[in-house]
């Protein structure tokens, strides 16, 4: 029997690849592009052999998948063969005119009903069965619904603890000021709902950013409820102004119960209805391992190269030799003759090295993506050979690599997790830093208008500051060698050391609690150590240095990010938490 073709948006990657595994249980076969496209072929290609074996074609509806052009060209060729065309609609739409009297399941409540009336669907003769639209009394998948009303719950209250809404009435403020503040208010609390619910309800919400959510709100509540019951004398000191009266005690117990259930959910049970509603590319990979996954590993990937050629740029040395070592230890084997191609490709590939080598592209070799990249227009034919994506391989972790990659672009700015690590250590040095600069800066330090040693100290702190930022979105965008980070670093730690210290102590001497002191100067201590150690497990990650000639060159340079600075903001409001220092 042919298998049966799955065809879907890039943006419901996670509903087709469950959609496909639960098929496959059943005994239904199935043909997922990301299943069993292999490296190196022209996938525009093998897709239209599957649809010609195909007989039977199941289009994930979605609002998405209604505006792409190669679902339409897949459900318009399966038209014109005559294939038998279901509908599994997964979200609520209009679905072209050529599919109004198409079959069509109901994906958008509960999956696993939905599920049993596809198969049967599928089992029952084409000319038998009758046109359905079965419409679910949810709109959403249950355990969706369910955490949509726990973010509601956790959002709407934590607005009423910030004082009692009846005694708003500002009578010592100007008219002015009043007006503003009411019209900005609703504005203020439906960015807030936006990114907190209907995010979630319009899947631009994933996984980390929901945990995040039920953790920042869940921590407030927390916060104000230990000010009202006085068991840590320093919150209730810092809480003594807010107004209690209108929030009683159990309401507060109950928000921070829903908080911490949704925590629990979406970490510990991990339900597949938030995995198939995550967007591609922002679900755990706890929430796929071992679940719903069928794409092949990288180790079975490599072992069926069997004979390589490694191709790469001369900034790509470092990356190549590990790759090298993967594939021989997945048993393939390097040849300069009769082998298949293997080209690696990252952003610090010059693209004269590539068009150098674009006729052998041309000929179906095997391309393996090893960072984000950018292709110029000229090359933009690579985009319709299949390719391996190592963007997140971890070369010093060989039993715990990420489960095999989503179907993603190959701009998106995905590193390994060693790499994250190091990016968060210098982005958490800089917010200390950062932090340090604003107490020496502070008021009560100096009040001339010439600049004293004490501004001087912190200008200086501010600088060192910002070496730790660059030195991170360098870190993470692969532009700078080993050698050059390694002494970079070495320096940043010694002057970090230094003023942290100063710092510190210049923060004592301003009535601040010689306590709060100790997490930051053990992390200072420590942090030299930790980059060292780190340091050599990042030897794949940095290119090699560039030959004389072609360090302007252009490259394979994917969109820059900014998530560097955006971390160090974060550690720099989580450093002030802990020092108690006040704005």
């Amino acid at each position: 029997m042919p298998a049966v073709f799955i065809s879907y948006s890039r943006k419901d990657f996670y509903f087709a690849e469950s959609l496909a595994f639960h098929l496959d249980r059943e005994g239904i076969a199935t043909w997922l592009d990301a299943n069993h496209l292999a490296p190196g072929g022209d996938w525009a290609a093998e897709i239209d052999h599957a649809l010609d074996e195909a007989k039977t074609v199941i289009l994930v509806l979605t609002p998405d998948s209604v505006r792409s052009e190669y679902v339409r060209r897949e459900w318009q060729r399966a038209l014109a063969q005559g294939d038998r065309l279901i509908l599994a609609l997964f979200r609520s739409c209009k679905p072209p005119p050529e599919l109004q009297h198409a079959r069509r399941v109901d994906f958008c409540g509960a999956f696993r009903p939905a599920l049993w009336r596809l198969t049967q669907l599928l089992a029952t003769p084409r000319d038998a069965a009758a046109h359905q639209t079965t419409r679910l009394r949810f709109p959403v998948p249950p355990w969706v619904g369910i955490m949509t009303v726990m973010l509601a719950s956790v959002f709407f209250v934590p607005m009423m603890i910030f004082g009692d809404w009846h005694g708003l009435a500002f009578t010592n403020e100007p008219i002015a000021f009043r007006i503003f503040y009411w019209l900005a208010l609703p504005f203020f609390l439906g960015f807030i709902f936006w990114h907190s619910c209907i995010a979630l309800l319009r899947r631009r919400m994933g996984m980390t950013r929901l945990a995040l959510s039920l953790t920042l709100f869940t921590g407030v509540f927390g916060f104000y409820l230990l000010g009202r019951t006085g068991w840590i004398p320093a919150v209730t000191a810092r809480t003594t102004a807010v107004q209690y009266s209108i929030i009683p005690t159990s309401v507060l117990t109950c928000i921070i119960g829903i908080g911490c259930v949704g925590l629990a959910i979406v970490i510990l049970l991990r339900p597949e209805d938030l995995l198939r509603w995550c967007p591609t590319g922002k679900a755990w990979d706890s929430h796929r391992r071992g679940r719903v996954i069928r794409i092949p590993d990288l180790p079975t990937r490599f072992a069926e190269l069997r004979r390589f050629q490694l191709l790469h740029d001369v900034e790509d040395a470092p990356a190549a030799a590990r790759l090298r070592a993967e594939l021989i230890r997945a048993g393939s084997v390097e040849a300069s003759t009769d082998a298949m191609s293997v080209v690696l490709l990252t952003n610090r590939t010059t693209t004269a090295w590539l068009s150098q080598h674009a006729e052998l592209l041309q000929k179906g070799v095997v391309t393996v993506i090893g960072s984000a990249i950018g292709l110029p227009p000229s090359l933009h034919w690579l985009w319709r050979r299949q390719w391996i994506d190592l963007r997140r391989w971890d070369a010093t972790r060989r039993r715990k690599n990420p489960v095999p990659a989503v179907p993603e672009g190959m701009t998106r700015l995905r590193i390994p997790a060693v790499v994250r690590l190091n990016e968060h250590l210098l982005c958490a040095t800089a917010g200390l830093l950062a932090v340090l600069a604003n107490v020496v800066f502070s008021p009560k330090s100096s009040k001339s208008d010439t600049l004293a040693p004490r501004d001087w100290f912190g200008m200086l702190i501010a600088v060192v500051c910002i070496f730790w930022i660059v030195a991170a979105w360098q870190l993470i965008h692969r532009r700078t060698t080993q050698l050059r980070y390694t002494r970079r670093l070495r320096i940043l730690s010694w002057l970090t050391l230094i003023l942290s210290v100063g710092g510190l102590c210049f923060f004592v001497s301003l009535g601040g609690n010689a306590l709060r002191t100790a997490p930051g100067a053990t992390f200072v201590l420590a942090l030299p150590f930790l980059l060292r150690w780190q340091t050599s497990r990042l030897a794949f990650w940095f290119p090699a240095p560039p030959v004389p000639g072609t360090k302007s060159a252009p490259r394979l340079n994917a969109p820059r990010k900014w998530d560097a600075l955006l971390w160090a903001f974060l550690y720099m409001a989580l450093w002030m938490l802990l020092l108690e220092v006040q704005t």
